[in-house]
């Protein structure tokens, strides 16, 4: 019963805020606005999709440590897409991990094992977006950015012990704290994942900027460093259908500070959720086939 209140309030989260687009976005200014006006970069940023997921099945191989002999590369970039496609129905964009966690467990017949992969996969991707937007900031505000980028590094160092703390008292913190605890001995490995996980968020960065592009907008690179980590990061945590209608109001809000209209930076996102679909559906083919066999 716990898990339909959920997915219903996912369902209800998206339809409030596609509600409040279209109140602010006329329908017919937003399908007269559509247009694609350089359509090469269309397999551009497809193969990008799919070399983000090649990417973070190395990053899930690096980060199973001791169980790695059990699984090849090949199964985890399998896990990623399929995951992929099972965030197309569960809460928040995350709601996949839930299924990898669950098919690989299932192959090393450990779960703690499996939540830790995919669990520690996700905190230094969030990590890793906090970083990006904090370089972006100073880059283009110089000192204080440097400032952010320090509290930022003494940030974590509090959270960690806020979790040693907390990790006797709360079920949750205690196994966040175990994965961190876990990995707190192989500082390699995380060095490995961190810098795998810089290149795939900065992929996913480019492929949002060329959707831009694909519509003929001209964003500045550097705007789009500083704010679209920040949107994937907010769309972690507020339930939804995939982002839709979540990532929608924040693309209108946000990218009217680079003067776009909200009618094309809709567009843009549109497009882009069109694309996770349609590269999601290979891990729904990869999943039927898996059932089949």
């Amino acid at each position: 019963m716990k898990k339909y209140k959920y997915v219903l309030l996912k369902i209800l989260t998206s339809l409030l805020f596609i509600y409040i687009i279209f109140s602010e976005v006329g329908v017919g200014d937003f399908l007269d606005s559509f247009r694609i006006t350089n359509p090469k970069l269309i397999i551009t940023v497809f193969i990008l999709f799919f070399v983000n997921y090649f990417l973070s099945g190395i990053k899930g191989k690096i980060l199973l440590i001791h169980q790695s002999g059990k699984v090849d590369l090949k199964y985890l970039i399998y896990l990623y897409f399929t995951g992929s496609f099972f965030n197309n129905f569960m809460p928040t964009i995350i709601g996949g991990d839930v299924y990898k966690v669950y098919k690989l467990s299932q192959k090393i017949g450990n779960h703690d094992n499996a939540l830790s992969v995919i669990v520690m996969g996700r905190i230094i991707s969030l990590l890793v977006l906090i970083f990006i937007s904090i370089i972006s900031i100073m880059l283009n505000i110089g000192l204080w950015g440097a400032i952010l980028l320090f509290l930022y590094l003494i940030l974590l160092v509090i959270v960690f012990y806020i979790f040693s703390f907390f990790s006797h008292k709360i079920e949750l913190f205690r196994k966040i704290y175990n994965i961190l605890s876990f990995y707190k001995g192989h500082k390699l490995v995380i060095i490995k994942a961190l810098s795998l996980s810089l290149i795939v968020q900065t992929i996913y960065i480019l492929i949002q900027y060329y959707i831009f592009k694909i519509i003929g907008v001209d964003l500045s690179l550097s705007f789009a460093f500083l704010v679209l980590p920040i949107i994937r990061f907010i769309g972690f945590f507020i339930p939804s259908t995939n982002g839709f209608g979540v990532q929608d109001l924040l693309y209108i809000k946000i990218f009217y500070f680079a003067g776009i209209a909200g009618v094309v930076s809709l567009w843009a996102s549109v497009i882009y959720h069109l694309f996770k679909f349609l590269v999601s559906l290979v891990g729904g083919f990869l999943y039927a086939l898996d059932k089949d066999d």
